[in-house]
C-alpha cells in the first residue's frame, strides 16, 4: 500500500523515490520540480492517497486517480490526455475541472 502524503515533496530524490513506487515511467523532474510523463500514462487509481505529493505538469497519455480519497486537484497535471477521477471523496464536475487542467477527454462522477 502506497504512502499517503500531506504535503507536496520538495526534493527531487523524494520525488523520485515516490514515482518509482507508484511505478511511473518515462518521467521527467523539471527544474521547478514538477513532472512531465512523456509517452506514457499515470495509474494512481486505488493508492488510497489522500493527496498527490508530487505536481504533474503534463502527462501524454491518461491520468488515472479513480478510487482513492482525494479532495482536491492539487498535484494533477496542468494538462493530460484522458482524466479518470471517479470514486473520491469529493465529485469533480467536467465543468470545474476545465477551468485548471486541459485535457481531451474526462471520466468523472
Amino acid at each position: 500500500m502506497a504512502s499517503k502524503s500531506i504535503y507536496l515533496l520538495k526534493e527531487r530524490k523524494r520525488i523520485k523515490d515516490w514515482l518509482d513506487e507508484m511505478k511511473i515511467q518515462n518521467y521527467t523532474i523539471n527544474d521547478d520540480l514538477t513532472v512531465d510523463v512523456v509517452y506514457g500514462n499515470v495509474n494512481l487509481e486505488s493508492k488510497g492517497l489522500t493527496e498527490i505529493p508530487v505536481q504533474f505538469g503534463i502527462v501524454s497519455g491518461w491520468f488515472n486517480v479513480d478510487n482513492n480519497h482525494l479532495s482536491s486537484t492539487k498535484g494533477w497535471p496542468s494538462k493530460c490526455y484522458l482524466l479518470f477521477c471517479r470514486w473520491n471523496d469529493v465529485k469533480f464536475y467536467k465543468r470545474d475541472l476545465k477551468k485548471v487542467i486541459k485535457y481531451e477527454s474526462a471520466r468523472t462522477f
